[in-house]
């Protein structure tokens, strides 16, 4: 075995050194993809890569952008100072670091870290077993499930105590305490405006400042009284799961304004009032929605599922088809319009105009799993395949979507560049009338200057022809050039 690898490392070595030329120079430019290619410098391209899409740089000629794959997916390291983003995938999801301006955490199966930015929050957690730390308050906590101890910021939560779990519990979230022995059977809550018993499930209760439920052998009988609210509105309501509920709502003079009910729910149910009217019947094949008041609240929708359905809400409308196989959208949001379409769960459209002069802002097209293609402005990639159902996810894009990209163009402007399989065929042009290259690895390769220099390698090297500043060149054996 490490014979092997010993002569694969010789023979990459020696594909380096004829790749460049034999130049000494501290950064020579060569592209031997896909086995391995540098740029001269940096730029959108990749700075270096090799093995196809398993080794990877990518910076910016500023430096503060940076991404390296070495290789992926076991180790990718992403970072951009401009945004303060730091990342660092270990074989993703089962790995990974995050550090943002605010913090950061790291989780490594079955491990968790995260800090927190100018707080004293902090944890080390071994998942399910161990969970050390300290709290927002720089409070120290040790617990080991399920024998016992504390756990700080949690589940959002302020402290939860536990020993012998399920046999005790409580948990803290600012002034209000709850405590349960034989999690969940019996339990009590106080704290400010709050007051809940249960004994589940034969009993439970929850009484607060606006309302007081309660629950006999749940999840069969349930009551709830809403207490006058500022504009002195109270309300009551009772339900017999899954026979029959009833709710109402009164105003300050004792009519009732708004009413709902339900028949073996949640096939059959109902609301109706002066600023919304709404009938399941039954769900979810039929929806009628009705609202009107405020602009944010007002609404349309109607649903005959799975056969069509349309809704209206403010700012926002959709509508379907045969559900899930043809849907459109539309959101207007500032100076924005998107619009949104899926055809037959392979087909995915979206795109952003704005709204003044109506120019396209951005576009993203899927044709799932074969096509897809991304606008931002006047630069726009194109890809093939496209396994991933869904827009731009970054840790996709870093560990696993290079493996399956088999063809890609990328335009910025008027320059454009297509590669497949990695580098195997390359055509750039920088603008229309400007340099100009493709390649055939390893049979022929072809470049051109702006000022009409050229070069022509067959094999890459072993003959060649060109003109540079005028004159003829030539090269023979790779390392004969004239």
């Amino acid at each position: 075995m490490g014979r092997a690898m010993g002569r694969w490392g010789w023979w990459l070595g020696l594909l380096l050194v004829l790749a460049a030329g034999g130049a000494p120079a501290a950064r020579a430019e060569f592209d031997w993809a896909p086995l391995a290619a540098r740029a001269a410098a940096p730029a959108a391209a990749p700075d270096w890569r090799a093995a196809g899409p398993l080794l990877e740089r990518r910076s910016s000629p500023d430096g503060r952008f940076r991404l390296r794959a070495l290789p992926r997916p076991l180790y990718t390291d992403f970072r951009d100072a401009t945004l303060g983003l730091a990342d660092q995938d270990f074989l993703w999801p089962f790995g990974f670091s995050r550090e943002r301006p605010d913090g950061g955490h790291t989780f490594v199966i079955p491990f968790l870290h995260t800090a927190s930015a100018g707080a004293p929050r902090e944890r080390w957690w071994l998942l399910p077993l161990l969970f050390t730390g300290t709290n927002d308050q720089g409070r120290r906590y040790f617990a080991l499930f399920p024998v016992g101890g504390r756990i700080g910021d949690i589940l959002a939560f302020d402290e939860v105590d536990f020993a012998l779990f399920p046999l005790w519990l409580r948990t803290r979230k600012g002034a209000t305490v709850s405590q349960s022995w034989l999690w969940p059977v019996v339990g009590w809550t106080d704290g400010p405006g709050v007051r809940k018993r249960r004994v589940f499930p034969f009993w439970l209760s929850a009484e607060t400042e606006r309302e007081r439920r309660t629950a006999i052998l749940w999840p069969f009988w349930h009551r709830q009284e809403r207490r006058a609210d500022a504009r002195g509105g109270s309300g009551s309501g009772w339900l017999l799961w899954p026979l029959y509920g009833r709710y109402v709502h009164r105003d300050a003079a004792g009519t009732p304004r708004h009413q709902s009910w339900t028949c073996l729910w949640p096939f059959f149910s109902g609301e109706s009032g002066p600023e919304r009217e709404r009938l399941y019947a039954p769900w979810p094949f039929y929806r009628r929605d009705l609202a009107a008041g405020k602009p944010e609240a007002e609404a349309d929708k109607l649903q005959l599922w799975p056969f069509y359905g349309r809704q209206r809400q403010w700012h926002r409308e959709s509508s379907y088809i045969l559900w899930p196989f043809w849907l459109d959208g539309r959101f207007v949001g500032g100076d924005t319009e998107a619009t949104t379409r899926g055809r037959l769960l392979l087909y995915w459209e979206s795109t952003g105009r704005q709204r003044a002069n109506g120019h396209p802002a951005w576009q993203y097209r899927l044709l799932w799993p074969l096509w897809s293609q991304d606008r931002q402005g006047d630069a726009a990639t194109t890809r093939v395949l496209a396994l991933w159902p869904a827009r731009r996810a970054d840790a996709i894009e870093r560990n696993y979507a290079p493996f399956w990209t088999l063809y890609r163009q990328e335009r910025h402007g008027e320059g454009v560049s297509h590669e497949l399989l990695w580098g195997l065929l390359q055509w750039r042009r920088q603008t229309p009338d400007a340099a100009l290259g493709w390649s055939c690895f390893p049979l022929a390769e072809y470049r051109r200057a702006p000022a009409g220099d050229f070069s022509c390698n067959l094999f890459k090297g072993l003959a060649g022809w060109g003109r540079r500043g005028g004159h003829g060149t030539g090269r023979a054996l790779w390392f004969i050039r004239w």
